[in-house]
Order: C-alpha cells, then structure tokens, then sequence
C-alpha cells in the first residue's frame, strides 16, 4: 500500500476544518449529518482524499468557514 501525503496547502484546509469542529464541539457523525452527507465522506475529506465541490461547500457552511478559501487550498493542492 503507497504513502498517502497531503500537500501543505491542503493540509492547512484540513487543520481549519478540524479546528472548527472541536470549537463547535462536533463529531465526524455530527458533522455529516448537519452537512447531509455520509460520515465516511467526512473521513475521506479528513483524509485529505479528493471530495466534490458542493460536499466542501456544504462542510464549509456547517462550520463557518469560508468556503472559497478552502476551496482554493484544496484544489490548489491537486
């Protein structure tokens, strides 16, 4: 099985993600269900595996994140 490496800018979406979720004190199930997607794409995007646009946007929305910044160090990152 190969390395997964997550490139910094994608890392540093994952870091805010993350953070938000502790200050808003939500789980990946949580998360998943407030942003109407499965808990296992939540774990993908955690990951720092590839995720549609409207799931980003709908995590973005969950957490208070703007999603355009996000959005921009992801895909920056492919």
């Amino acid at each position: 099985m190969t390395e997964h490496t997550i490139p910094s800018e994608r890392a540093a979406a994952i870091s805010k993600i993350r953070t938000a979720m502790i200050e808003k004190k939500m789980t990946q199930a949580e998360l998943a269900d407030t942003a109407c997607c499965h808990e296992k794409t939540v774990q993908t995007l955690i990951a720092g595996r590839q995720v549609r646009d409207q799931t980003l946007f709908d995590v973005c929305a969950v957490l208070g994140l703007e999603f355009e910044s996000i959005r921009e160090a992801w895909s920056g990152a492919v």
